[in-house]
C-alpha cells in the first residue's frame, strides 16, 4: 500500500526532503567503496548482506542481522562484500528513553569495550520495528516529527531488549560526545593544525579554550590534536591506494622523512613496516570472519 495524500504531506513544514535526523534506507551494491565520514552520529542496521568497514588498523565485518554504531568524527572506508540492505539512524542527541536510568549513566559503567567499531545482534523485536520502518520509508512517509518519534522508539526499543553492558559497549563510541563544547570541537578540529587554529574556529580565546578543553576532554588539546593526527594517518596508511609521499604532503610535513620519523615516535613502526603488518593483521582478521560465515 502507498503513502495516501502525499502532496499534502509533503507541502507540510515538517515533512523533509533529506532526514538530518531520523532513517534512511538504503540498497548497495556488491563491489561499492568509499571512504565515508558520517556527519552525525548514526547506527547501521544490516538487514541482509554485507559490509567491511576498515578504520586505521582496525577492520569490522557487519552481516546480515547485525548493528555498529559510528560516531560523528569517525573517518572510515566501507566496502560492500555482497548486495546490501541497510538501514542507517542518525542522531544529534542519544534520545533519553529512561528517565531513571539516563542515557549518560551508561559512561560510568566499568568495563567498557574500546573497541573504535562495536556490533551487536540485532534482536527479534527490533527487527519487527525495522521491517515496519522500511515499509514506511518505502511509501513515502519523510515526515520530521515522525522520525523523531521513531527515533525515540529505537532508543526504547535498545533500552527493553540490550542490558546495560551491552548498551555501554555498543554506544562507547557516542558516550560523553553530545555537550556543546564537545560537539564544537569535533566540528571543526580537522580544519586546525594548531591548538591555537582550534580556539578560534571555535570561537574561544587561546586561554579560555584551553581552560575549558581540560575540564571537557581530560587531556591537553595538544596532546588530543596529535592523538586525532596519528590516527588519521592510520586509516591513510591502511588503504595501500594513498602513496605514502601524498599522504605525508596532503597533512603538511615538510618531507617525507619528517613523515617517517613522525610515524616512528609515535606508531613504532615507519610507514612501510606500519602497512606491511595492518596488511598482515587484516588478512588474519578476514580469513577468520569467512571461516565463521561458513
Amino acid at each position: 500500500m502507498g503513502l495516501l495524500n502525499l502532496s499534502e504531506h509533503a507541502s507540510c513544514c515538517n515533512y523533509a526532503q533529506k532526514a538530518k535526523e531520523g532513517f534512511i534506507y538504503c540498497q548497495l551494491r556488491e563491489g561499492e567503496a568509499e571512504e565515508e565520514m558520517p556527519g552525525t552520529d548514526c547506527i547501521l542496521f544490516v538487514q541482509n548482506g554485507c559490509l567491511e568497514l576498515s578504520r586505521n588498523d582496525e577492520v569490522v565485518r557487519v552481516p546480515e542481522g547485525k548493528m555498529l554504531c559510528l560516531n560523528r568524527s569517525c573517518i572510515f572506508k566501507l566496502r560492500v562484500c555482497r548486495e546490501t540492505n541497510v538501514v542507517i539512524a542518525l542522531f544529534e542527541h542519544p534520545v533519553q528513553s529512561c528517565e531513571k536510568n539516563p542515557f549518560s549513566q551508561l559512561g560510568k559503567m566499568e568495563a567498557i569495550s574500546k573497541k573504535e567499531m562495536p556490533v551487536l545482534d540485532i534482536r527479534p523485536h527490533l527487527t519487527s520495528f525495522l521491517d515496519l520502518l522500511i515499509a514506511y520509508l518505502n511509501d513515502g512517509v519523510n515526515c520530521a516529527i515522525f522520525h523523531k518519534l521513531k527515533l525515540k522508539e529505537l532508543f526504547f526499543s535498545i533500552r527493553f531488549y540490550y542490558s546495560s553492558m551491552e548498551q555501554a559497549e555498543f554506544f562507547h563510541p557516542v558516550l560523553g560526545s553530545h555537550g556543546a563544547f564537545k560537539k564544537n570541537v569535533l566540528r571543526h578540529f580537522r580544519k586546525a593544525r594548531t591548538v591555537k587554529e582550534l580556539a578560534r574556529l571555535c570561537g574561544y580565546s587561546i586561554t579560555h579554550f584551553n581552560r575549558k578543553f581540560v575540564a571537557e576532554f581530560n587531556e591537553s588539546p595538544n596532546d588530543w590534536l596529535q592523538k586525532q593526527l596519528t590516527l588519521l594517518i592510520k586509516h591513510k596508511l591502511a588503504d595501500e591506494d594513498n602513496r605514502i609521499g601524498d599522504i605525508a604532503e596532503e597533512l603538511n610535513f615538510s618531507s617525507q622523512p619528517q613523515f617517517s620519523r613522525y610515524c616512528k615516535n609515535n606508531l613504532g613502526y615507519t610507514p612501510t613496516e606500519w602497512r606491511k603488518l595492518v596488511k598482515e593483521r587484516r588478512g588474519i582478521e578476514i580469513a577468520t570472519a569467512d571461516e565463521i560465515e561458513l
